[in-house]
Formats: structure tokens, sequence, C-alpha cells
């Protein structure tokens, strides 16, 4: 038995955008009404011009292989990501 379930899934065209960061939420689970003015930046600004936005005290990250895009604060992007991506763990195989 493998420890994974492996699923064929047809493409997904919509963007979404994603928040996880519990300091990004009310206490219901909604967002911040701030979080919906980088969403809306993140709405018009053209896909191809960016990777990460970074506005105010938040942080928009894309995910284009999955069609996401997750906003984090500022504090929770500098403590795993820091300025750069080499705390990344990358393997070659």
């Amino acid at each position: 038995m493998y420890g994974y379930n492996l699923v064929s899934e047809e493409k997904n065209s919509i963007w979404k955008i994603v928040v996880t960061d519990d300091s990004l939420k009310n206490k219901d689970g909604s967002v911040k009404a701030k979080v919906k003015a980088i969403a809306e930046i993140v709405d018009d600004v053209s896909n191809d011009l960016w990777d990460i936005i970074y506005y105010k005290d938040m942080v928009a990250f894309k995910l284009p292989i999955e069609h996401k895009t997750y906003i984090y604060s500022k504090l929770y992007w500098n403590a795993r990501c820091g300025e750069c991506f080499d705390k990344l763990k990358v393997l070659r195989k």
C-alpha cells in the first residue's frame, strides 16, 4: 500500500487567493478588511508582472503551478522566507 493517494484532476482555470495566516483572520474565520486591499491589487495587476507583492504589512506570493496566491503577514513571511528562498529544501534526483 502507498502512503499517498494518486488522483487525476482537471486543470483549474480559476485563480484562488488563499489566507491561512491566523493573524490576517477574524475570530469567526473571515479575513480582515485590510486583506481585501491586497487581494484587489493581486486581481488588478497582470499576473506576468509579479511573483511576490509587498503591501503594507502583508505579502502576496503567487504559486502558478497551483493557480493560487497566498497572502501572509510580513512577520510570518520574514520568519519563514526572509529576503530570499535560500531556506527552501531542494531535492534533486
